[in-house]
C-alpha cells in the first residue's frame, strides 16, 4: 500500500480538535480550589494594602476632632471664670499666701484660710435651692486647712455703663468655684461610685446674694477680719465661719460663708455644673478612701496673689486640668488638656 502523505495532517487536524476539546471541558469547569485560594490570598492583600492606612487616618481624624472638641470646651469654662474673676471687688484668699494670710485675722488659723471637720459630712444637693450646713464651729477635730482648687469671691452688682458699683450694695453675690465628685461621696452616698469614670470630679459654682431683704439690708456674707472663728466657742468670732468641710472619707465638699453657722440656711442664687457636660477635672491621685488611700487631689489650681503688697489679692492664675474618660470603666484617660491664664483683678477694694 502506497502513502500520499495526507494521513499526517489528518492526524494534527485531529490532535488540534483534541486539544481544543479539553480546553472547552477546562473552560465550562471554572476555576481549580488552588486557584480560587491563589486568587482570594491576592484579594485580601491589595485590600489591606488599601484600608489599614485609610482605618488609621480615620482614627487620627477622630482622634483630632475630639480634642479639639475638648480643647474648645474648656476654654469656654476657663474665659467664664476669667470674665467673672475680672469683675470681682474682693478675693478670699484660698491656701496660705505671705502678706495676706500671715496677718489678723488669718493667724489665729496657722495662716491657712479654711476649716475642716473629718467627721461631719456636708451633703449639698446640686439641684436643691438650699443646705443646711453641718459645721463645727467648737471641737477638737476642727482644723485649719486650705483648699487651691476652690476660689471665693464678691461679685458685685454691676451699673448701667457696665461697671461695678462700689461700695458694695443689694445685687451683689458671693460666688463659689470648688471641685467634687459630680456626686457625693460620703457616709449619706456610700453607694454611689468613686472611679472618676462613673462618678467624675467636676467643678462646680455656686452663688449666694450678699445682702438679705431686711430694711436697710444687712450682709449676709462678712469680709471684715472677724470672719474666721479663732477656735473659741463664744462671742462674735464664730458666728461668721468661712468653712471647708470634708466628709469622712476626704471628700471636700462646699460649706458657704454665712452670717451664723445654724441660721439662716444659706439660700442659693444658683448652684450649677461649670465643668461641660462629659468631662471631668484630671486628678493626680485618685483612689478610694474607703481603702485607706489619698483622697482625689484636682490638678486645677487658683493660685493667688497679692502683686502690690497692699494685702489684698489683686491676681489670680487659672491652671485647668480636663480630661475625658473612656466609657468602659478603666480609668484610662481618653483625652485631656491643660489651661492656664492670668487674671489682673482691676476692681479690687
Amino acid at each position: 500500500m502506497r502513502f500520499t502523505g495526507r494521513t499526517p495532517q489528518i492526524a494534527r487536524s485531529q490532535g488540534r480538535g483534541l486539544a481544543m476539546h479539553r480546553h472547552a471541558r477546562r473552560v465550562r469547569a471554572g476555576f481549580t480550589l488552588v486557584e480560587m485560594m491563589v486568587a482570594l490570598a491576592i484579594l485580601s492583600l491589595m485590600m489591606t494594602i488599601i484600608f489599614v492606612p485609610l482605618n488609621l487616618g480615620l482614627n487620627f481624624f477622630h482622634i483630632g476632632n475630639a480634642r479639639s472638641q475638648l480643647q474648645q470646651s474648656a476654654q469656654a469654662m476657663l474665659n467664664r471664670m476669667s470674665a467673672e474673676l475680672r469683675q470681682a471687688s474682693f478675693v478670699f484668699p484660698n491656701d496660705a499666701l505671705p502678706g495676706v494670710t500671715d496677718k489678723a485675722p488669718y493667724t489665729n488659723n496657722g495662716g491657712l484660710p479654711y476649716y475642716q471637720s473629718t467627721t461631719f459630712d456636708e451633703t449639698v444637693d446640686a439641684s436643691a435651692a438650699s443646705s443646711t450646713p453641718k459645721s463645727i464651729v467648737c471641737g477638737s477635730n476642727k482644723q485649719p486647712a486650705g483648699n487651691p482648687s476652690r476660689i471665693d469671691f464678691l461679685l458685685p452688682k454691676m451699673a448701667t455703663n457696665g461697671s461695678p458699683q462700689l461700695p458694695l450694695t443689694p445685687g451683689t453675690y458671693l460666688v463659689t468655684y470648688y471641685a467634687r465628685r459630680q456626686t457625693p461621696f460620703d457616709s449619706s452616698f456610700k453607694s454611689n461610685p468613686f472611679d472618676g469614670v462613673d462618678n467624675p470630679i467636676v467643678m462646680y459654682r455656686a452663688q449666694m446674694p450678699l445682702f438679705d431683704n431686711s430694711s436697710p439690708p444687712k450682709k449676709m456674707v462678712d469680709i471684715s477680719d472677724s470672719r474666721y472663728p479663732s477656735g473659741a466657742c463664744s462671742g462674735n468670732e464664730d458666728q461668721t465661719s468661712f468653712w471647708l468641710t470634708e466628709s469622712e472619707y476626704g471628700e471636700p465638699n462646699l460649706e458657704p460663708l454665712s452670717i451664723n453657722d445654724g441660721s439662716p440656711n444659706p439660700t442659693f442664687a444658683s448652684h450649677d455644673l461649670l465643668t461641660p457636660r462629659g468631662m471631668g477635672l484630671l486628678a493626680s491621685h485618685a483612689t478610694d478612701p474607703t481603702l485607706g488611700a489619698t483622697a482625689f487631689v484636682p490638678n486645677t489650681i487658683f493660685l493667688c496673689q497679692d502683686t502690690d503688697g497692699d494685702g489684698k489679692i489683686d491676681h489670680v492664675r487659672i491652671t485647668l486640668d480636663l480630661a475625658q474618660y473612656d466609657e468602659a470603666g478603666a480609668m484610662q484617660t481618653a483625652q485631656n488638656v491643660r489651661l492656664s491664664e492670668d487674671v489682673d483683678l482691676p476692681n479690687i477694694q
